[in-house]
Formats: structure tokens, sequence, C-alpha cells
């Protein structure tokens, strides 16, 4: 949001009878940013009551990092913590990683499956960073308009779409891999245009801490496309498809033990946008497929192989009604179909699956859901209210209502008071219901995961308060939230079986309560110079034993300093620290969850840019300066990259 802020100070300067000699230079004017996640319309982030950040391409570049986790991390206050079975969960407001949605163009994406620890934990470091325009990220409940798994919050990754004609590529080097991309836009030929995405990664190190080395044949490649047609300047049909690809193998201590992972991810659709001088209406259909397979060959041999489709038709419209009122309706229909080893015969269709002549049984589930949602953005002069309704109705689990009011009052040119209600809920996935899965989980070793039939949704009550502001060469906001969870699920230690599995079980916790307060402070210094720090003081406990919900800090923030000399030729440069205080652990490196407690940390970053030109960079990176270690916290030393990228 600091371009708004920019803006306002810029007018100001200009306006102002001592602004001297600098108001005989010429303004440049900027807009306040405008986001289509909260509300699903274009709206301006001011007036959207829910608390809502967005991350500029040009921001992700000055960050210099390597794909979206790393972004976010440098630019907001999220909490990102490794995942027990790998990757990194992604906690907005305290809430676990399958209750903040994460978006690709506004779409949900097939990926593990929607399991805590397992669904959104390696989905952002399988998004090519490069192809990225921008990020939305608003956080507090959003199921009145995206329904299941929106309970935390929601990040919207948004790509770039065929606008000019252009190529640009780049390269780099890291403690972890090497990398290219290629980026291409065919500009608009007559009424069709186009654009085209690679970039192929070749790792250079074991992902798996636990292991001693990798095969060295690691690799991941993406590949996108984005087409776009246009009937009129009203009118436009798009179609896209996305494949990402990775295989990883380690060696393991003994003689020919090993593990491997393959990963596919497919996802491909067409929408039909038109508008009119009253209403802005979409057509799309979607589909997604994640296939995933894992070979565990030690003192014995296992394997599985799973798969999660997903297809989603959708349709809204928007229309103005009158001077104060824009009403938005949609319906959407989706179905999930989770298949493989990873069922055994809970599903249906049992069969086995052979590989090197060991067979295991596999069966298939399939859920699917049904949605219509309202939404009325009304303005009665300094007022804005946005009150939201939406109906569910899921295979499993009958129908579920979930209502939201938001309303931002301008009390001054910069200042405005926000305040939002809402519930939420999710129910359980497939995994969470029926898998029956053994399997190799990095760090947590080997893995009997087990699924529960029994379990109820998880519905939330959700409330939040708040201001923001500009003063002079500053911004500010601070809002209060409150979270009331009843039966979150949760995935708990059952002990260990008698072939060496870590056994664990998902169960409903009867209540959870997570409620803190958010905070942002930033200073232009010079016109080159920024500094801020974001904080966030968080209370998450398990209501009904009164203990801390782990992973979680009671206290973090980012401190970041900014420079950028504006010059085609110049520098820029940023400097920032993730602080966590009271860290609430779990032991989950070296096996079982067996161990708890808290600790504090913080991890010193820096990235330094220089500009040849418009059209040519280079980059680097140093993250954890101070090379700090700590298997509890997931830091594993010091990270650098050194990268280069030029457009034609």
């Amino acid at each position: 949001m600091r371009r708004q802020w920019r803006a306002a100070m810029v007018l100001a300067a200009a306006a102002s009878p001592f602004a001297g000699a600098a108001a005989a230079e010429p303004v440049v004017y900027t807009f306040a940013p405008v986001i289509v996640t909260a509300t699903r319309t274009v709206q301006e982030a001011e007036d959207v009551p829910a608390s809502v950040e967005v991350i500029s391409q040009e921001e992700i570049a000055q960050t210099g990092a390597y794909n979206v986790r790393d972004a976010l991390a440098a630019e907001t206050n999220l909490l990102f913590n490794g995942s027990l079975y790998g990757g990194h969960n992604v906690i907005i407001r305290g809430m676990d990683t399958d209750k903040s949605l994460i978006l690709i163009n506004g779409r949900r994406v097939a990926n593990e499956a929607s399991a805590a620890g397992l669904g959104n934990a390696m989905a952002l470091d399988r998004v090519n960073l490069f192809n990225v325009e921008r990020i939305e990220i608003v956080r507090g409940p959003a199921s009145a308009l995206y329904g299941s798994e929106a309970m935390g919050g929601v990040i919207n990754i948004i790509t770039k779409t065929p606008e000019a004609p252009s190529l640009s590529t780049g390269a780099e080097i890291n403690s972890e891999d090497r990398l290219n991309w290629w980026h291409a836009d065919t500009g608009k030929i007559g009424k069709f245009s186009a654009s085209f995405d690679a970039k192929f990664d070749k790792y250079r190190r074991d992902l798996i801490p636990a292991d001693s080395y990798g095969s060295g044949n690691d690799t991941a490649q993406t590949y996108s496309a984005a087409l776009q047609y246009a009937f009129s300047e009203n009118s436009r049909v798009q179609a896209w498809a996305d494949y990402f690809s990775e295989h990883m193998k380690s060696e393991g201590g003994g003689e020919g033990d090993f593990t491997s992972r393959d990963y596919r991810q497919e996802n491909y659709g067409m929408s039909w946008d038109g508008k009119s001088p009253k209403n802005t209406w979409q057509v799309e259909t979607y589909g997604s497929r994640f296939c995933w397979s894992g070979v565990t060959a030690a003192e014995s041999y296992d394997f599985n192989r799973d798969q999660n489709r997903l297809w989603h038709l959708g349709a809204r419209d928007t229309m103005r009604i009158g001077a104060h009122h824009r009403l938005t309706f949609g319906g959407e229909y989706e179905k999930n179909v989770i298949r493989g080893t990873g069922l055994g015969a809970a599903g249906d269709g049992v069969h086995t699956v052979w590989s090197e002549g060991h067979g295991k049984e596999a069966s298939e589930r399939s859920m699917d859901s049904w949605a219509a949602y309202a939404q009325d953005e009304m303005t009665y002069g300094k007022w804005v209210f946005i009150p939201a309704v939406r109906y569910d109705h899921h295979s499993e689990y009958g129908g579920h209502t979930s209502p939201k009011m938001g309303v931002t009052y301008r009390a001054g040119d910069h200042f405005r008071v926000k305040a939002n209600y809402g519930e939420g809920f999710k129910a359980p996935g497939v995994m969470q219901l029926y898998y029956d899965m053994r399997m190799w989980m990095g760090p947590a070793g080997l893995v009997h995961l087990v699924g529960n039939p029994d379990l109820s949704s998880e519905e939330s009550t959700s409330w939040d308060v708040g201001f923001e502001t500009e003063f002079g060469r500053g911004y500010a906001s601070l809002t209060y939230f409150d979270n009331d969870v009843t039966d979150l699920i949760d995935s708990r230690y059952q002990g260990r079986e008698a072939d060496g599995y870590s056994r664990y079980q998902y169960i409903n916790v009867d209540r959870a309560r997570i409620r803190g307060v958010e905070s942002m402070l930033g200073w232009h210094v010079t016109d080159r110079l920024e500094a801020k720090v974001v904080s966030t003081w968080l209370d998450a406990e398990d209501a009904t034993n009164h203990t801390d919900l782990p992973q979680r800090a009671d206290f973090s923030q980012v401190y970041q300093l900014r420079y950028d000399d504006h010059r085609d030729t110049g520098w820029s440069a940023m400097l920032w620290d993730q602080l966590y205080a009271d860290y609430a652990y779990v032991s989950t490196r070296t096996g079982p969850t067996v161990t708890a407690g808290k600790t504090s940390y913080n991890v010193l970053n820096l990235t330094v840019t220089r500009r040849f030109n418009k059209d040519s960079r280079i980059y680097g990176s140093v993250r954890n300066l101070l090379d700090r270690e700590a298997e509890n916290c997931d830091l594993d030393g010091r990270f650098w990259s050194v990268g280069i990228a030029h457009s034609f």
C-alpha cells in the first residue's frame, strides 16, 4: 500500500506554501493500488474494510526472493515455519496452513490434499515467481466469498497477462539451486495476444536435512501459457495452461538405501469476461491435477502413488444499482477426486498397485460441493458498508451459511477506521477423513498417517477493528483481531508402532481461541530511504486444555530498511530482520512429536541490486546473515543467491 502513501505525500508537498523550490519541480502522480481479492471486484485498497496488502512486481524484485514464500516473508509479517512433512506452513493470524487459502489468479489448485502440514506447505515453492505480477493478501475470514479453507485469510498470486511485446530472461545460482527463466509476450496481434513462461531448476543439495547426500539429479521445471482473444473492448476470452514437474532422490545411510519423490501438477482452463455500462461478468471453468509418488528403500521397500484431481465451474456478475450500491452475486460447483495408495482400502474400487515386485492396496474417494453467494458494496459519503453471505452445500457435510459484514469510515483524508465480522468453515478433506498412508516424510521420518471419518467441520467466528493513517512522511496501521474456532482439526502423535512408523491421526480440538494485535509503522526518511516495522502480538491457545497452539510466536516483527535511488542506472538495497519471540515449537526434525518448548530468535537478511539500465540488473542476496541454526525453528543456516535479469 506504499503507493498511495507516496502519492499523498507528493501532493501535500506540492500544495504546501513551505514547499519552496521543490514546488516548481514536476509532480509525479501515482494512484492508490486496487485489489480484487477482498471483494472479487476492482476496489481501492483504502476503501476495503478487510486488512489487505499488495506486493508489486517491483517490490518483489527488490527483495531478491527466490520463491513466493521468500517474497512474502520479506514484505509481510506472515509466519512461515517448517512443516512436519516437508515444505513450509503458511500461518495468517495464527490460523493453520490449511485454513489459509492460496489462489493463483483467483483459482484453487490441486496439491497433496487439504490437510494441515501437507496441502499448502509446498504450494508457494512451486509458483514461478518470475511470472508474478503482484501478490494480494487478505487477512481475516473470507469464507463468505471463497467458502471452505478461507477461515484465516487469502493469498492471491496474480501472474502476468499478455500486454505488450517483450522478451526477458534471467539466471540465478544460490546455496541450493541453479535456475534460469524466460518470459515472452507477443503483445496484441489484431485481437489476439499471448504470453509464455518457463523456469528450470537444478537442485544442488538434498532437500531432506536428515539425509547425507542428494543424488545430484534433482530437477524441477515449470511451463506456463496464457492466451487472450478480445471480441471487443468489452468482451474477451482467456485460456491458460501450466505444467510443473519435480524429481528428487536422496541417498540413505546404508548401501543402496535411498528415498525418491516425484511431483507433477497440471492446471488448465478458460474464462469469458465481459462488461456493459452497468454490469461486469465472468464465466470460467478450470481443472487442476496433482500427482505425487515416493519410494523408500532402506531396511524395507515402501512406495506411494497418489493423485488429486479438481474441477471447477463458476459464474458471477457485478452490477451497479443506483448511486450507492454495487451488487455482486455468483455460483460455483467443484468436484474433488483423490485416488491412490494413500487411501489404502478406505475408498471405493479397491485394487493393488505394484512397484519393484511389491504390492499395495489403493482406492478412490470423491467429494463435490456447490455454492451461491451475494455481496453488496454500499457507499454513503464517508461510509463504506460491505455485507456478504454465502451458502455452501457439501456432499459429505450438507449445507453451511457464511455471513460477513465489513465497514470502513473515512474519518479524514488520511485517516480510516475499519471493522469486520465474519463466520467461516472448513469441511474435512478426503485425506483427513480416510487416509491410511505409510510414507517417509522428510524430517518426520517414517510416518503412518491415519484419517478419522468421525471428524466434524471446523467453524470460526471472527471480528477485528483497526485504523489506517498517513501523516507527513509516515504511515501507520493498528488492528485487533479475535478468532474463536470450534472443532479445529489437527494431526496428533499417537505413538510409535512396532514396525518403526510414527502414528499420527486427525482429531477435532473442541475449541481454540486465537487473538492478537497487528501493527505497521513506516517512515520515508528521504526520497530514497524508507523504514518500516510490522508487528504481531498473538495469543493462540487450545481453549479446551489451555495450552499454546504450536508453531506460533507470541510476538513477531519484521524490521525493514529499503533504499532505492530511482535511477535506471542505479542501486537499490533492502536490509530486513525477522524477529520471533516465545515461539512455541514441537520437535519434528528427528522423529515423532515428543518434545515441546518455547524459544526466541531473529533472522537478518540483505539484498543489493545494481541496475545497468532499465532493461538489465544484477542482484545478490544473503538470508540469515548471522548463520543461525535451530532444528526446532526451521533454521538451516545461511542462504545466499546471485542473479541476473535482462529484457530485450
